[in-house]
């Protein structure tokens, strides 16, 4: 149930509903939930991060599911971040990169 996210946008809310609530009564859960988010960034990304789209109000806040690129290049600048090492990335609108 952790290592694996939907990526579409009402299987993930819901993922992350059921993800939430059982955090909520399941305490050993929950470290391990917590764990996971400051160890895998692409978990934390795909269960607790979102992104603004104001082009789909009134769904304008939607969860950040990643794409495969993406995913490649969220590990390339946190291992740039972790090395001290510089990162140019190309981005193109609406990417999540801002």
């Amino acid at each position: 149930m952790l290592k694996r996210f939907p990526k579409g946008y009402r299987e993930n809310l819901k993922w992350r509903r059921r993800l939430l609530a059982r955090c909520k009564v399941d305490w050993v859960f929950k470290e391990k939930v917590r764990e996971l988010f400051h160890r895998d960034v692409l978990f934390a990304f795909n269960a607790f991060f979102y992104t603004l789209d104001v082009r789909r109000r009134p769904r304008h806040h939607q969860p950040f599911c990643t794409y495969p690129f993406q995913d490649v290049t969220i590990l390339k600048i946190v291992e740039s971040i972790n090395t001290g090492k510089d990162c140019p990335i190309e981005k193109s609108r609406d990417m999540g990169a801002s």
